[in-house]
């Protein structure tokens, strides 16, 4: 294996864990602000959610 060859599959390997790191980031960003509704969704009633935040 000459060097060439390994730094080009090393660069590849960086990207797409970057790429990787980014629509993880991005899809933790947009489930975040949901979360509460999903929550809210789960019962009607205030003191079953003030239940599991205890």
């Amino acid at each position: 294996m000459n060097r060439q060859s390994f730094f080009k599959g090393l660069v590849r390997n960086i990207i797409i864990v970057g790429f990787v790191s980014v629509f993880t980031d991005l899809s933790s960003q947009m489930v975040f602000p949901v979360v509460p509704l999903f929550l809210l969704s789960l019962s009607d009633e205030e003191e079953t959610i003030e239940q599991i935040f205890k």
